[in-house]
């Protein structure tokens, strides 16, 4: 597991602003906050999480070695460190496209990636987690669930984390010497590879079976028509 600079604060707005802030950090830097006023997911989502029983941080990254075009596989590292975390305390989870993390149908982490850029490279960026710990009610949450739900255990909020990052860090820096490794792993953990489920666009319900995510993130989906349909984020999603 590779090593990373934790931060704790009590309460932030963001932990992913926070880390926006620290323009002087190295990669490696990481923050988490006992309680985000203003925790969020990808596009208008909230993030639930009670204060003390969650993960909810920031990782700072520099992958100089991504190019814009690519970008996407540093949410299939990240997805995978997730995964590699919960199968070291025996938890089995699958990646839900993009980059949700799923264990029996139930949500139990999400990501938030915002990078910066050049023409040629991904110069920052960062890796918002919020990952379900300890905390067994939720009210807004859509298909929750967590650690304690899924253990029956109790756990060191503050431990866990420093093993999540790590093992995201880990399999971040794994990304820069093969980058096929990852995107065929990425793939290993993908929900609803090669399974026929039902999904819906902005024009309806159809049925299909996903084949290949891209490295840009764009996802392919053959119907049961043997029609292939391409997608981006928020463009369709599992029924």
């Amino acid at each position: 597991m590779a090593d990373i600079n934790l931060h704790v604060v009590d309460e932030t707005v963001s932990t992913n602003l926070l880390a926006k802030q620290a323009r002087n950090a190295e990669e490696g830097w990481c923050v988490i906050a006992d309680y985000q006023s203003g925790g969020r997911g990808m596009g208008a989502n909230r993030w639930e999480s009670n204060c003390g029983e969650n993960i909810t941080g920031s990782l700072i990254l520099k992958p100089v070695f991504v190019t814009p075009g690519e970008c996407f596989l540093i949410s299939m590292a990240v997805s995978l460190g997730i995964v590699s975390f919960l199968d070291d305390l025996g938890v089995q989870a699958s990646i839900k496209w993009p980059n949700d993390i799923y264990v029996d149908g139930k949500k139990l982490a999400g990501i938030l990636i915002e990078n910066e850029f050049t023409a040629k490279a991904v110069t920052r960026t960062i890796i918002g987690i919020g990952l379900n710990v300890n905390q067994h009610q939720f009210s807004d949450a859509p298909n929750p669930v967590s650690l304690r739900q899924i253990t029956g255990q109790d756990f060191n909020v503050k431990a866990v984390a420093h093993q999540l990052f790590g093992n995201v860090y880990s399999r971040y820096l794994a990304l820069a010497k093969s980058a096929d490794h990852v995107v065929k792993m990425y793939h290993s953990h993908l929900l609803g590879l090669g399974e026929v489920l039902r999904y819906q666009d902005d024009i309806g319900q159809f049925t299909g079976e996903i084949r290949h995510v891209e490295t840009d993130g764009q996802i392919h989906i053959v119907d049961t028509s043997g029609i292939l349909r391409t997608y981006y984020f928020k463009e369709v999603k599992l029924v």
